[in-house]
């Protein structure tokens, strides 16, 4: 069973992070089930579960990455939210609108501005700006590494 829909949910990127359902922080059991999430909020599309695996499971075989990958699928749906992520057989994808991601709107702000750049701030872009700007408490999954996950470090600095 999932959280309630109904409550405000959200992943903050921005900084360190963290889930919250309302005003409740939510733990997951997985430091990987945070960066899967991550991961599928950020990167849109479908993903199979293979890669997904690899990368956060590289040293596993095959097996046993998918074993893992199933168990942060479960940590994610069981004490977050079930609708989050669609997943079948062989792919897993985020579904966007459920939840708030502080990194996917600041880059939706920055997006807007495409016209002329981040140099200077027109009138229609300042607000989308600021309100960007807000958003920041910090660097991209400030303190947040996995140990033995290059691939996913590679993303996580990028």
């Amino acid at each position: 069973m999932s959280k309630s829909v109904g409550h405000q949910l959200s992943l903050s990127l921005l900084g360190s992070s963290s889930l919250r359902s309302g005003e409740s922080l939510v733990h997951l059991s997985r430091r990987k089930s945070i960066a899967l999430l991550a991961y599928l909020a950020l990167e849109p599309g479908e993903h199979a579960r293979d890669t997904l695996a690899a990368m956060l499971w590289p040293e596993c075989a095959q097996s046993s990455a998918r074993a893992n990958l199933r168990s942060s699928l479960l940590d994610i749906a069981v004490n977050f939210s079930s609708e989050l992520i669609a997943c079948d057989r062989d792919h897993a994808r985020f579904v966007s609108g459920i939840i708030f991601v502080d990194a996917v709107k600041l880059l939706e702000a920055a997006g807007e501005c495409r016209s002329h750049g981040l140099e200077s701030a027109c009138d229609c872009c300042a607000p989308l700006l600021i309100e960007a700007a807000a958003l920041g408490k910090g660097s991209f999954m400030q303190g947040f590494s996995l140990t033995g996950c290059p691939e996913f470090d590679n993303w996580q600095s990028t």
